[in-house]
Order: structure tokens, then C-alpha cells, then sequence
């Protein structure tokens, strides 16, 4: 019950945040927008599964830390948002594709033990 009247609390709270913004400056409409690869590309960096069911929220805390450091690096470095948007997208592939490989690998392990344990038939 308390952490249901916090959390409309906080969402009432960000909502008008959100909408005072928006009043104020006729900019603030963009405010996030485009951020969806970015949040991908750190859960899936963070070792979290895109199909769902593993991962952490440390490992998540870790992928954001990891690709603020890299956005940082760029933003200091004077490149365009273009190459950090195809950096996020390279992130999410390889992220990916290493999660598929890891799969396939323990998938195999798997059915290698299966197939070493002992049979027991009867006499």
C-alpha cells in the first residue's frame, strides 16, 4: 500500500515536471526522444536477454555506467550524435549476438552431459 501511494506520488510528481517543461519552452516536446536504442543498448550491454527472463539490475546499472562513459567520451571527443546512435546500434548487435553464441554453446553442454550419463536397463 505505501509503495503504491509513493509510486503514483513520484509518477504525478514527473508528470507535472514533464508538463511544465513543455509549457515553458516550445522545444521540450523532443525532450527523450531517440533514447530508446540508447536504454537497449545498455540492458543489453548490462547482460540482460532481449527475449526476456535473465538478467540483473546491476549488470543493467553497469551497462549505463559503461555507454555514459563511452557518450561521454564522444561528446568530449566533438563527434556528431549520428556515430553515438550507429555505436548503441553495434553495441545491441554485438550484445546479441554474443547472448546467442553463449545459448548455443550451453545448449550443446547440455546435451553433451545427457548424453554421458549411464543407462540403466533391466536385466
Amino acid at each position: 500500500m505505501l509503495f503504491d501511494s509513493l509510486s503514483e506520488y513520484y509518477y504525478s510528481t514527473a508528470e507535472y515536471r514533464q508538463f511544465s517543461t513543455q509549457v515553458e519552452s516550445p522545444s521540450a516536446n523532443k525532450l527523450g526522444q531517440n533514447f530508446e536504442l540508447r536504454v537497449t543498448a545498455a540492458v543489453a550491454v548490462g547482460g540482460a536477454s532481449l527475449n526476456g527472463g535473465t538478467g540483473s539490475i546491476g549488470g543493467s546499472v553497469l551497462g549505463v555506467v559503461f555507454l555514459a562513459i563511452v557518450y561521454n567520451a564522444f561528446a568530449m571527443s566533438g563527434l556528431s550524435t549520428y556515430w553515438q546512435d550507429v555505436v548503441s546500434g553495434v553495441m545491441v548487435l554485438a550484445a546479441v549476438l554474443l547472448a546467442q553464441v553463449a545459448a548455443r554453446e550451453s545448449r550443446a553442454r547440455r546435451a553433451a552431459g545427457r548424453g554421458n550419463q549411464p543407462t540403466t536397463e533391466p536385466a
